[in-house]
C-alpha cells in the first residue's frame, strides 16, 4: 500500500508543481494588485495628524469673572515627536504641570489620552484663577483673562512647525500679546530655537558667544524690518533708539517656513507697544552658510 501512495506521489508531484508556476506567473501578468504588500504593516509608528481641541473655563474671582481659553492642535503619531510638542505647548501654559505630576516627566507617558489633556489644561486654569488678582480700587471690576492658540503652521515629510499666539490680561491699560514658534523633527522629536545656526558641536555653545553669526543675523534681520513697519516708518524711527545703538537678536526663538527663518520682537522688545511685534522672514538662501548641518537636511528638496 505504501509503495503505491508514494509512486503515486511522484507521478503527480512534477503536475501539480507546473501549475502553481503556470498560476503564479499568470497572476504576476494579469493580476498585479494579488501582490501587493499592505506597507502599514512595516511602519514603526503612525503617521503624525492633529485633533482640533478647543478647552475654554472662567471662575468668579472677588466678582470679578476671569477666563482661561485655549485651542491646541492636538498631535498623533510618533511618540517622541508628538511628546516634545506637548512639553513646548506645556512651557508656555506655565511649565509647573510636571512638577505635581510624575507621569508627565515618565517616557512611556502617553500625550494622546483624552482624559490626560483635559485634567492638563484644567490644572492650568485653576492655576490661572488662584494666581489672579483684583483692582478693588477700580470702580468697574475687569477678570484676569488669558487666550492661547497652539496651531501647526506647516508640515513638510521631515519636520512641524507650531505656531503660539496669545493674549494675556492681568489687569492695568492693556494685556500682552504672544507670538512665537517651534520647529521640531520629525525624524527623532528635536526642537530647534537658535540652534538653527549651530556650527559646532560643544556644549557651551550659544547665538550669544558665537559673535560673527549673531552679528550676521542681526544685520540680516534688521535688513528685513522695513518690510514690516513700511516704507511711511523708517526703521530707524518706527524702533526705539537704544535698538538702533545696539541691535538685539530677539528673545523669541527662531523657527522654520518653507519660505525661510522667521524672527519675531516681542512686544516693547525694540519698538513701542502700539508698533505691535516686529515679525520678519529670512530667506534661506541669505542664512545659508550659517546654518546648522541637520537644519540644511531638513530644509533640503
Amino acid at each position: 500500500m505504501k509503495k503505491i501512495f508514494y509512486l503515486a506521489l511522484i507521478i503527480l508531484l512534477p503536475a501539480f508543481v507546473a501549475t502553481s508556476c503556470d498560476q503564479a506567473g499568470e497572476a504576476s501578468a494579469n493580476d498585479s494588485d494579488s501582490l501587493m504588500v499592505d506597507s502599514s504593516l512595516f511602519m514603526d509608528e503612525p503617521e503624525f495628524s492633529v485633533n482640533a481641541l478647543h478647552f475654554t473655563d472662567s471662575a468668579d474671582v472677588e466678582g470679578a469673572i476671569c477666563s482661561f481659553d485655549v485651542d491646541i492642535d492636538v498631535p498623533k503619531g510618533p511618540k517622541a515627536l508628538c511628546r516634545n510638542i506637548i512639553r513646548w505647548i506645556d512651557s508656555k501654559l506655565n511649565g509647573t504641570y510636571g512638577d505635581f505630576n510624575e507621569d508627565f516627566r515618565a517616557d512611556t507617558f502617553d500625550v494622546q489620552k483624552p482624559e490626560f489633556v483635559q485634567t492638563w489644561l484644567q490644572f492650568y486654569s485653576k492655576a490661572f484663577f488662584d494666581g489672579a488678582e483684583i483692582d478693588e480700587y477700580s470702580s468697574s471690576k475687569i477678570g484676569w483673562s488669558s487666550e492661547a492658540k497652539y496651531k501647526l503652521l506647516e508640515e513638510t515629510d521631515k519636520y512641524v512647525t507650531y505656531h503660539y499666539s496669545g493674549y494675556d490680561f492681568w489687569g492695568g491699560a492693556h494685556g500682552m500679546p504672544f507670538d512665537q514658534g517651534c520647529t521640531f523633527a520629525k525624524a527623532d522629536g528635536k526642537f530647534f530655537d537658535y540652534n538653527i545656526f549651530k556650527r559646532d558641536t560643544t556644549d557651551t555653545w550659544s547665538i550669544e558667544r558665537d559673535t560673527l553669526v549673531s552679528g550676521r543675523l542681526k544685520k540680516l534681520i534688521y535688513s528685513h524690518l522695513d518690510e514690516f513697519f513700511g516704507e511711511e516708518s523708517p526703521v530707524e524711527e518706527a524702533i526705539f533708539e537704544d535698538a538702533v545703538k545696539d541691535f538685539p537678536l530677539p528673545q523669541f526663538p527662531p523657527y522654520l517656513t518653507k519660505d525661510g527663518v522667521v524672527f519675531t520682537y516681542g512686544a516693547y522688545e525694540i519698538a513701542c507697544y502700539a508698533a505691535g511685534m516686529p515679525k520678519v522672514t529670512v530667506p534661506y538662501k541669505e542664512l545659508e552658510k550659517y546654518l546648522a548641518d541637520d537644519v540644511k537636511a531638513l530644509i533640503a528638496k
